[in-house]
């Protein structure tokens, strides 16, 4: 909370998803919130209450004051029952509804509390892997092979935007949602 303990503070918590989101956050709001991190690849804190899970809510809902933002943020493609190539990745709309539970919870447990939940949105999953994705000077064109075109983007998650969106404009009034796919996507393919 920084060196008088005064600041605000960001809370980030999800999967890997959400850990590349840190050095990028912590940029943007460490002039002005303390911020803190609690992510750990390939673990879903919406399917189920692992202790690690449990601990980290914990922690967080301990130490919550007025103007601070609990942020999560998780892979986009576990809420979709689409299998996504190249590496076979698929969800379910199960998890997408777990997922709109957990925001729905950390909603109703900060309102009264005077603290806002930040959703973070996902980039759209490259059509290649992602070392493949790489220019180099032996094949300077490879990030062509791995771009997605708009209305693949579009159609990508849009279950998953389409009930945040819902949540957000009908049920909860202190959750944003911070979509980075329109910063990276536009009309040219």
């Amino acid at each position: 909370r920084g060196p008088h303990g005064k600041k605000p503070a960001v809370f980030l918590f999800g999967d890997s998803h959400a850990q590349m989101m840190v050095p990028a956050l912590r940029h943007a709001v460490s002039r002005d919130y303390a911020f803190v991190y609690a992510t750990k690849p390939m673990h879903d804190c919406f399917h189920l209450a692992s202790s690690y899970c449990l601990r980290v809510g914990l922690h967080i809902k301990r130490l919550l004051k007025p103007g601070d933002i609990v942020a999560m943020g998780f892979a986009s493609w576990k809420f979709s029952p689409t299998v996504i190539p190249p590496a076979g990745f698929k969800g379910s709309f199960r998890s997408l509804d777990q997922y709109m539970r957990l925001i729905r919870y950390w909603s109703e447990h900060t309102k009264a509390k005077g603290v806002s939940v930040l959703v973070l949105g996902d980039q759209t999953v490259m059509r290649n892997a992602g070392l493949l994705c790489i220019p180099s000077t032996f094949n300077p064109n490879s990030g062509s092979k791995c771009a997605r075109t708009r209305k693949w983007g579009t159609f990508y998650a849009r279950k998953l935007r389409s009930k945040l969106r819902d949540l957000l404009d009908k049920v909860v009034s202190n959750v944003y949602f911070f979509d980075p796919r329109d910063l990276f996507c536009d009309n040219s393919m």
